[in-house]
């Protein structure tokens, strides 16, 4: 059995201090399997309290030394004492359990049920782990009635506490369970029944009424009534009573621990009455109640002695208080108790001879898991060995006392040898059964080191691989995949190794060197996968330093090249913006097809800008430094290329314009040409009909007929107007070479519009004469 032995100095109250170390001590006894002994002392201003377990029923206690410094806002621990197996030690409630992990490797070695736990580094695994814990709670009706995985997870210490007191109710019950069933009036309240147990032990006892879980107990007499029940020579009821309070309670507890094994988890001055904690006096019971032998039991031992005492010769000088206690004892001198003594020799005899055979069919292989589960199975044995002692030693005092009476030589005989058989296998058995015990845990502490060192054989191969894994063959790329690649490959080893070690089984020698020699593989090989993991991280940092100088460099490439190719554009545009005027239809085609691949470039460029701020974003995140010095050539770039951008936009729009006006001058010349080829025959018709005539018939239609074709011209005078004005703004870009063609046109437009509008003049001073002559 694991032992645990501590020796704590704690500055702060005795109600606090207990309020934060019972649900510590209970985590780690609970875990153990074991109950502490706890003793607490007052010693202003600090309290001392020292807890040790016995190790085994002929093993000395073992004593550490730990010293927690605690004050009202936190405490601190130098060498912790709360060790759940398998599990680092808990320093703190609130930070130590809000991750789950620790509190299901409780529920699992409790319960011996397996609960899915997760790392519990982030906030929504820690709260998948203490979900499992509630959904186990409630699968096994432990109270969680205002516990949320929220205040586990955030730290409440209150919740966190009242989670651990209910957890421990709850398997206390469990270990008392049989017991409630020796109840007769059970009630559905399980509190209530053990009340009714107690109640049903003292119930013959002056003084002793038992009602609840804190007044009934506070005076002591409770205690020394259940004690004197199952133990009645150990101590005389009235007399204790008649003790002051601190003496009794001393007395109690000594008895309670020496002959029940009953934890001291109080002190005489908790039970004063504005003291008594309420949780602490429930455990204490509890503990009393799983250690105290069988109601049932006790009662027949009581009745059968009642019995035999009926029938006993009144005048016998045998019937003192000392053969009373012998008769408690079942030593009787009839044949009938040495039937039952015959008997009860070859019950043992019969176990003895199991025993010896587990033993000697006990082989020890190669194979850690089955040496795993022989080490528990050789526990049971040895704690059944461990429990038999008492028996056998009580049956060996029988056998002494029952030689001494007057039994035939035959059956004496048989006696002495069935009782000189039984001793010395009993001692052969316990020489043999730890001499096995050393040789397992030998065979264990080795097997479990192989494997150990197989994981750092392991881990070193690894280590090699990151050395020699990346070449310069490689791009950044290649290596960074690479490392990644064996990164994963040791987190999984360190998985394995850290599950290895949660389910190792530490057992000392009589040297105790072996365990520590596991303590130190264990050590060793966590401190080299921290080493490991930082050449990990020392390769990757200089692997990024190398990426991040390339990123470097070719940014700076990248923006000396983009800068070249705007000085270039820039000066093009300057010189375009000198040449205002084109000369002829070709220059005005290059030109503005130069616009037009120009446009194309830019908006490469843009995109090459974009990739380079990207690019540098990258490097930003991850080596600040380099950025910062190529960021003033990048922002000098990007203001650069705006200003070509806008040069760029001007040069388009004048090019645009141009277009636009040659386009509107060729519409609007074809609409007013085609219509004075239209309408220039009709007018002239118009005029010859009318130009030999003096007096013209029918005058007033030839009138309306003037009329529309005046009409019809100031309608369209407005194209002719729009022609000379884009005519004028061709003028401001265009040379006298390249308008010739567009000159032409405007004057063919001109010289029609003159003829149009004289022949509607002669027209009109026709139409007037002829008007008068009539």
């Amino acid at each position: 059995m694991a032992t645990l032995a501590a020796s704590l100095q704690i500055q702060w109250d005795a109600e606090k201090a207990r309020s934060q170390f019972l649900p510590r001590l209970l985590l780690t006894t609970l875990s153990h399997d074991c109950d502490p002994y706890i003793l607490i002392k007052q010693a202003n201003p600090c309290l001392l309290v020292r807890v040790f377990v016995n190790s085994g029923p002929d093993e000395a206690h073992r004593f550490y030394t730990y010293q927690i410094i605690m004050s009202p806002l936190h405490y601190t621990v130098a060498n912790p004492i709360f060790v759940i197996p398998n599990q680092k030690p808990i320093t703190d409630l609130a930070n130590d359990l809000k991750s789950g992990n620790k509190l299901i490797a409780v529920l699992q070695k409790l319960s011996g049920q397996n609960l899915k736990s997760i790392r519990g580094r982030k906030r929504f695994e820690r709260i998948q782990n203490v979900n499992e814990i509630l959904k186990f709670c409630k699968s096994n009706k432990i109270n969680t009635r205002n516990i949320s995985s929220d205040a586990i997870v955030n730290g409440e210490e209150r919740k966190i506490l009242q989670l651990i007191w209910n957890i421990a109710e709850h398997f206390q019950m469990l270990k008392i369970q049989e017991k409630l069933k020796e109840v007769s009036d059970a009630s559905s309240n399980v509190r209530d029944t053990i009340l009714s147990w107690f109640q049903q032990v003292t119930q013959e006892y002056e003084n002793v009424s038992i009602h609840n879980f804190g007044q009934s107990w506070t005076d002591g007499n409770a205690f020394a009534a259940v004690i004197h029940f199952f133990r009645p020579d150990l101590l005389d009821v009235q007399f204790v009573m008649s003790q002051k309070l601190q003496d009794r309670f001393e007395l109690i507890f000594d008895l309670a621990k020496e002959n029940f094994g009953i934890a001291k988890l109080l002190e005489p001055d908790d039970f004063e009455k504005e003291k008594t904690d309420a949780k602490a006096m429930m455990l204490y019971i509890l503990t009393f109640l799983s250690k105290l032998p069988s109601y049932h039991e006790r009662k027949e031992e009581l009745e059968l002695k009642k019995k035999r005492d009926s029938v006993r010769d009144p005048d016998s000088d045998s019937s003192t208080d000392e053969n009373d206690a012998e008769s408690d004892d079942d030593i009787v001198d009839d044949k009938l108790d040495a039937h039952e003594y015959e008997q009860k020799l070859r019950h043992i005899l019969n176990w003895l001879s199991n025993a010896e055979k587990t033993l000697d069919g006990l082989k020890f292989g190669n194979d850690l898991k089955a040496t795993v589960a022989q080490f528990y199975s050789f526990q049971n044995f040895m704690i059944d060995i461990t429990e038999r002692q008492a028996s056998i030693g009580f049956l060996l005092q029988q056998g002494q006392k029952l030689l001494s009476t007057q039994l035939s030589a035959t059956l004496s005989d048989k006696f002495v040898s069935y009782i000189s058989q039984m001793s010395k296998r009993w001692e052969d058995l316990r020489t043999q059964s730890q001499s096995v015990q050393l040789q397992l845990h030998k065979t264990l502490n080795a097997q479990q080191a192989d494997r150990i060192n197989q994981f750092a054989k392991k881990l070193q191969d690894l280590s090699n691989s990151v050395q020699h894994g990346t070449s310069a063959g490689n791009d950044d790329a290649a290596n960074s995949r690479i490392l990644e690649q064996i990164k994963d490959k040791g987190t999984q080893l360190q998985g394995e190794f850290k599950a290895f070690v949660d389910a190792m089984v530490l057992v000392d020698d009589e040297s105790g060197e072996e365990g520590n020699d596991l303590e130190e593989l264990i050590n060793a090989l966590e401190k080299d996968f921290q080493v490991y993991f930082a050449l990990i991280e020392d390769s990757q940092a200089k692997l990024m330093l190398s990426k991040n100088l390339d990123q470097e460099t070719k940014i700076s490439q990248d923006i000396q090249s983009i800068k070249q190719w705007l000085d270039d554009s820039h000066e093009k545009l300057i010189q375009q913006d000198d040449q205002t005027v084109l000369d002829d239809a070709d220059s005005f085609k290059a030109r503005a097809e130069g616009v037009l691949l120009f446009q194309t470039q830019i908006h490469k460029c843009r995109q090459r800008i974009t990739t380079l701020k990207k690019d540098y974003q990258e490097l930003n995140t991850s080596d600040h430094v380099a950025a910062k010095r190529i960021k003033h050539d990048l922002d000098q770039l990007v203001r650069q290329f705006d200003s070509l951008k806008i040069k760029a936009a001007r040069q388009k729009s004048m090019i645009d314009k141009s277009r636009n006006r040659i386009e509107s001058f060729d519409i609007e010349y074809e609409k007013i040409n085609t219509w004075m080829q239209d309408i220039i025959p009709h007018i002239e018709d118009l005029y010859t009909e009318l130009e030999p005539l003096e007096i013209i018939p029918d005058v007033s239609n030839k009138e309306k007929q003037l009329q529309k074709f005046l009409n019809n011209a100031k309608e369209n005078e407005s194209s002719r107007i729009t022609l000379e004005r884009l005519l004028t703004q061709l003028k401001e870009n265009f040379g006298d070479a390249f308008l010739d063609h567009f000159q032409q046109r405007m004057d063919e437009i001109n010289d029609n519009w003159k003829i149009l509008s004289e022949l509607l003049e002669s027209i009109k001073s026709k139409i007037v004469t002829s008007l008068i002559i009539q």
